[in-house]
């Protein structure tokens, strides 16, 4: 059936024209009449499926590349961090302020908490 030129509509029912037309000129049983890999290179149905693939392909390794960039920069963050903890932590001692932000103090879980660190309290730590 294919050796004779003959492809089933139900091959090619689903699929525009132009790729039909392109499928059958492919398919011709006759070798002179079938196109060279140069004709169908040149040819505006692959030209323009060609384009939409290299732009496929440009918008994928940009993703790749901005989630390569983003890992990058939380390690550098990470280990920025990392670095100046011993820095910062003293530093937040003469300030007064911890390093780290205390909870707030208007929820009922934290409240019981900061109620029962009073001046007086031995385990109060600023």
């Amino acid at each position: 059936m294919l050796r004779e030129g003959n492809i089933p509509e139900m091959f090619t029912n689903k699929i525009s024209s132009k790729l039909r037309h392109l499928i059958y000129w492919m398919m011709e049983p006759d070798p002179e009449k079938r196109p060279t890999a140069q004709q169908l290179l040149n040819d505006a149905t692959i030209q323009h499926y060609l384009t939409l693939r290299i732009k496929q392909r440009s918008g994928v390794l940009t993703q790749y590349m901005m989630e390569k960039l983003t890992w990058f920069y939380m390690c550098m963050l990470n280990a920025l961090q990392f670095l100046l903890w011993p820095v910062m932590k003293p530093l937040s001692y003469f300030r007064g302020v911890p390093i780290t932000p205390r909870g707030r103090s208007d929820s009922p879980r934290t409240a019981a908490f900061y109620k029962s660190l009073t001046a007086e309290s031995p385990i109060r730590h600023v």
